[in-house]
């Protein structure tokens, strides 16, 4: 699983850049907008090195990074315009980021100077999770793409068999994985090769997040009926934001809804009791009992919220819509 039992000392939260900066010293009520730095964009995603290396992703293939918690930001090359969606690192020189059009992008120097890979698609890739520096898997809505040598090569592992269209997808270990999305969830245990479906019906899971090869979380939005428009929009009738736990590895999965009817998009755990979620809009929800009690918090904005992760109890970033 991805309240604020200790959330008392230093938070902050991002929303585009030109940055939204905003900082609480009590977890609970007092946010203090702090200067913006940078040209606009909107953030997707955020990794966190430490309190003070920071690198966030967004549209028009903007990166950026700040070696000094936020309060100084460098833009740097990405040899791309195609929006980027997701980052990964392995350690702290190995990386990579996946975009539209098929977008991977790879670093060795921690994020200064990066790549572009071939990954064969030109579908635009959602999500990016690497196990060790040679073995990774990117995720689009129609397939999984692996590479064993570091991205240098990239092979398409069909979903197919699964019946959902992909959201997100987290491998715990080299066998042990699982895919979110339109109409589910589904595990495997052998690499991607064979897929069970763990969770169907009128939902769609948008994050997963696991603490260890037992206990993880998943969040989304659960309805009626789904139904596509003629662009591919999807479209839940009686929408209600749902949040799942698990603690056998996904095989089952707990049911909680939480007083809201936008999607849950984001989930991040420090501990198997306290997390956070964020949804569509621009709110943000706490627990400090593993997810079975969500509090609502004010994020004192009004822009989108897309990514968040934590250093610690005390420190993290939100990151979301460019200020209009």
């Amino acid at each position: 699983m991805k309240s604020f039992k200790d959330f008392s000392k230093y938070v902050v939260l991002i929303i585009g850049i030109c940055f939204l900066f905003i900082k609480t010293s009590n977890g609970q009520i007092g946010w203090t907008n702090q200067s913006p730095f940078l040209p606009s964009f909107s953030i997707y995603d955020i990794y966190l090195f430490n309190e003070d290396t920071i690198i966030v992703i967004g549209t028009s293939g903007t990166i950026a990074k700040s070696n000094d918690g936020g309060n100084n930001w460098k833009t740097l090359e990405s040899g791309t315009t195609s929006t980027l969606n997701a980052i990964t690192f392995v350690d702290t020189n190995n990386g990579w980021i996946v975009g539209y059009d098929g977008t991977i992008l790879k670093t060795n120097d921690g994020g200064n100077k990066w790549n572009p890979q071939i990954s064969g698609t030109t579908t635009s890739l959602s999500y990016i999770h690497f196990i060790d520096e040679n073995t990774g898997w990117a995720l689009s809505t129609s397939a999984i793409i692996k590479t064993v040598n570091g991205g240098t090569t990239w092979e398409e592992q069909t979903m197919g068999s699964i019946g959902i269209s992909g959201k997100y997808c987290t491998f715990i270990n080299q066998d042990f994985g699982l895919i979110g999305g339109v109409f589910g969830m589904s595990r495997t245990i052998n690499e991607g090769q064979d897929w069970t479906s763990v969770m169907s019906g009128a939902l769609i899971v948008y994050d997963i997040y696991f603490l260890n090869d037992s206990v993880g979380w998943a969040s989304g939005i659960t309805g009626s009926s789904i139904t596509y428009d003629v662009w591919g929009s999807v479209y839940i009738s009686n929408p209600q934001s749902t949040f799942w736990g698990t603690e056998d590895g996904g095989e089952t999965w707990n049911t909680i809804a939480l007083t809201s009817t936008k999607k849950l998009k984001e989930i991040y755990f420090v501990n198997d009791t306290t997390g956070w979620l964020i949804n569509e809009d621009y709110e943000i929800f706490s627990t400090i009992d593993g997810g079975n009690i969500w509090n609502f918090q004010t994020s004192g904005t009004t822009s989108d919220l897309y990514s968040i992760r934590f250093i610690d109890n005390n420190t993290g970033f939100i990151g979301g819509e460019k200020a209009h």
